[in-house]
């Protein structure tokens, strides 16, 4: 088992659990201090309460960004999403501030909720310190990026998490660290539209205005034939695993995810050139329009 290294990153404890043996300890401190740092940079107001919000940093390998995890009174900071120069210190910065607003209202008694106002609230604390790091940028004669860009760019996309047990209630950030969305054309030279190896891969999708829930598949298909599995995230609530089946013809696809705990959902659409499931999700609530984005690794450097 991997012993966890312990810290101080400006003056708040910090534990790195790191089980990747391709990624520097060294560089995730550095990391991680650099986000704590922008922070103090340019919103030292939230920086001075950042030792009362949290009792620590946890940097280790989780399927989402960021958590508050209550018990603890814990910041995680996923692993990968700390290193991965794909990610700039400000959108690392923008997590650790967003996990913040919501462990300040735990403080003040207030239960954790995910509703509209609560997550307006966070996501005040984002956008202040893109403003007023693009701000001062502006003004020493930068061009604003990489700290510049409002954080909440890249925090507002869609996410992933895990289950929530033993009193544990994960505040879980949109996105993971570990994939982006592959959104790659046709090839040139006037190649044709090869469906089955468009459709073979892991597919997400997040509702709009729901993050930390969704659902992810990973599925293969041949000679029309469907078959795969996937899981639904709930936002504060169990992790659903599924069977996918179905057909594709052509352009058209047609999955029914069926429910290890009982019950199905079902899907029609198409593939399109984009590589993007779009078409209808039906299910107990009714029939919405989805999409859905094939994603794929990055790797994450040493």
């Amino acid at each position: 088992m991997t012993a966890p290294v312990r810290r101080l990153v400006r003056g708040i404890p910090a534990v790195v659990l790191n089980t990747r043996p391709d990624i520097d300890t060294e560089h995730v401190f550095l990391r991680l201090d650099g986000a704590v740092g922008l922070i103090e940079q340019y919103v030292p107001h939230h920086f001075r309460k950042l030792s009362r919000d949290f009792a620590g940093f946890l940097v280790e390998r989780r399927a989402y960004r960021g958590a508050y995890l209550i018990a603890e009174r814990l910041c995680m900071v996923e692993l990968t999403f700390v290193v991965n120069p794909t990610f700039s210190l400000a959108q690392v910065a923008a997590t650790i501030l967003h996990e913040a607003m919501h462990a300040r209202l735990h403080t003040l008694g207030l239960a954790l909720d995910d509703s509209p106002r609560q997550e307006r609230f966070c996501r005040r604390a984002e956008i202040e310190f893109g403003d007023s790091a693009g701000a001062r940028r502006t003004r020493a004669g930068g061009r604003g990026n990489r700290a510049g860009h409002r954080p909440r760019a890249r925090g507002a996309a869609g996410g992933r998490g895990g289950s929530v047990g033993e009193g544990e209630r994960m505040r879980r950030r949109t996105g993971s660290a570990a994939a982006i969305v592959l959104a790659a054309g046709l090839a040139g030279c006037g190649s044709a539209f090869d469906t089955s190896a468009a459709l073979a891969g892991t597919w997400t999708m997040t509702p709009q205005g729901v993050p930390g829930s969704g659902l992810q598949f990973t599925i293969s298909s041949d000679a029309g034939t469907v078959s795969g599995t996937g899981t639904r995230f709930i936002e504060a609530g169990p992790t659903l695993t599924f069977t996918v089946s179905g057909t594709a013809s052509g352009e058209a696809v047609d999955l029914t995810f069926a429910y290890a705990t009982g019950g199905s959902e079902t899907f029609s659409g198409q593939l399109t050139p984009a590589i993007r499931l779009k078409g209808s999700l039906t299910t107990v609530a009714g029939t919405t329009d989805v999409e859905f984005s094939r994603i794929e690794a990055v790797t994450d450097p040493p």
